[in-house]
């Protein structure tokens, strides 16, 4: 596993994803159907690699919203009601899940796991769908699922969220990639890190090999610093555990 590291910059996620993968040798399943199907379709095709992937990008609106806002005063309030936590404890913002009580961490999860739920039920759906559609039934699942400005919820948040999601449902997905690009991050003294983690949706699933997932990587990577200008100076973290040391630069 890796996180990458370089200097500030923006791009249009979707849009230069889409050209990365041609030039990466995949298809834009959009163009391999008819311009108005009667069903929503998967982004990605690597044929060679039999695998059908979603991109699905986590935004700040998705946890700005109204309802979501509305949510959490409502649970906050009762929390303070009951004793649980005191004011400073919470911040909007920035919410630090070590420091609550194992209940309102679980209450806290079921709020925020609302935005993560719908893209990964969405995807499963597409992804489902879309090898329906060209006649790939044995193709592998790929969810790319990109942060592109929620900062209300760390990494190994998301990342647990999906595991829970993932694990017994949503059969269509059959791997993951969490990643960044815009969002920057730290880890000990290094700063503006971007990630790119992948994961394993279930167990005894079909597999997509590493060495696709690494050159995938590599070649994304590549891309960005052609894109930008910028070099990625790259590191290895030893274990899943040392991704809760990543934290959100806001």
């Amino acid at each position: 596993m890796r996180v990458s590291v370089h200097r500030i910059y923006l791009l249009d996620v979707e849009i230069a994803f889409d050209k990365f993968v041609k030039e990466f040798g995949g298809e834009l399943v959009s163009e391999l159907i008819l311009k108005s199907p009667d069903f929503d379709n998967a982004d990605y095709l690597f044929r060679k690699d039999n695998i059908v992937a979603e991109l699905k990008c986590l935004k700040k609106n998705q946890y700005g919203s109204e309802g979501i806002k509305k949510k959490f005063i409502k649970i906050h309030d009762k929390w303070l009601q009951e004793g649980l936590v005191t004011s400073s404890q919470i911040d909007t913002r920035a919410i630090d899940w070590t420091s609550l009580p194992r209940r309102c961490q679980n209450d806290l999860f079921k709020l925020i796991a609302e935005p993560i739920k719908t893209h990964v039920a969405k995807a499963n759906s597409q992804i489902k769908l879309t090898k329906q559609h060209l006649g790939l039934l044995n193709a592998k699942g790929l969810l790319l699922l990109v942060n592109d400005g929620n900062y209300i919820l760390e990494h190994n948040y998301v990342l647990y969220a999906l595991g829970r999601l993932l694990k017994t449902t949503y059969t269509s997905i059959d791997k993951l990639v969490y990643f960044t690009v815009n969002v920057k991050s730290m880890a000990s003294d290094d700063s503006n890190i971007t990630v790119w983690i992948p994961a394993r949706s279930r167990e005894e699933v079909n597999e997509i090999h590493d060495d696709f997932l690494e050159s995938l990587r590599k070649g994304w990577m590549s891309f960005v610093e052609r894109e930008t200008g910028e070099k990625i100076r790259q590191y290895e973290i030893e274990s899943d555990e040392d991704v809760d040391d990543i934290r959100l630069i806001r």
